[in-house]
């Protein structure tokens, strides 16, 4: 498939055309900056020792493993995204620009982060919006919105988001089970289908057929 971006920040980021997309993002204070460090460093290690071509997957995997759970151990000091007013805010923008800027098979909001599985769509110029752009637009608005809620000011979200692209059906299968059992391993629920603030369209890929794009 055709790239759209390949680029690093603190995390490496990249996008194809037509790709499915999962996509972590937490909220601000939710992870020590000694940890933050350890994970550029190991990036920065990693980016010495290897070729510019060579694949940067297990890294992005490795990292991303110590990244989520690490997660599970903080939690804001003031307030969670499970807060039902809070998670109702975020559930609404997740759901707006599903079929504007992306089709949105699938969410979770846990206590201090988010997972979700999207697909990047053209817009009417026939312009895909870049990930990074769709998530910046998400967690600008619903800071807003948020700290309109909590009377407060300053930042909710963390600089940073973690993407993967789902490379074959298997792999998809594998993150959708992951993102729609983080409530049942946190010990919140017994079943995905009774937390509240998860969301899955099972039937998108009947309608779409979107696996069909994934090169294998």
């Amino acid at each position: 498939m055709k790239p759209i971006v390949n680029y690093k920040r603190f995390l490496p980021h990249k996008q194809e055309e037509n790709s499915i997309v999962s996509v972590t993002w937490r909220q601000n204070l939710t992870i020590p900056q000694a940890l933050l460090d350890l994970l550029q460093e190991q990036s920065n290690i990693w980016h010495k020792t290897h070729a510019l071509d060579d694949d940067k997957r297990f890294l992005h995997e490795q990292q991303y493993q110590l990244f989520d759970t690490e997660l599970a151990k903080y939690n804001h000091p003031e307030f969670k995204l499970t807060d039902s007013e809070i998670a109702y805010i975020i559930k609404d923008a997740l759901h707006f620009y599903n079929d504007k800027k992306y089709r949105l098979h699938a969410y979770c909001i846990m206590s201090n982060h988010i997972h979700a599985l999207i697909q990047p769509i053209s817009n009417s110029e026939g312009i895909i919006p870049r990930l990074q752009d769709i998530v910046r637009g998400l967690k600008t608005f619903t800071a807003k919105k948020i700290n309109e809620l909590r009377r407060e000011s300053g930042s909710v979200w963390a600089k940073n988001f973690y993407d993967s692209i789902i490379r074959d059906e298997d792999h998809y299968w594998n993150v959708l089970n992951y993102i729609l059992n983080n409530p049942v391993k946190a010990g919140i629920v017994e079943k995905w289908q009774d937390y509240k603030y998860l969301y899955w369209n099972s039937l998108l890929l009947e309608r779409d057929n979107s696996l069909n794009n994934i090169d294998a």
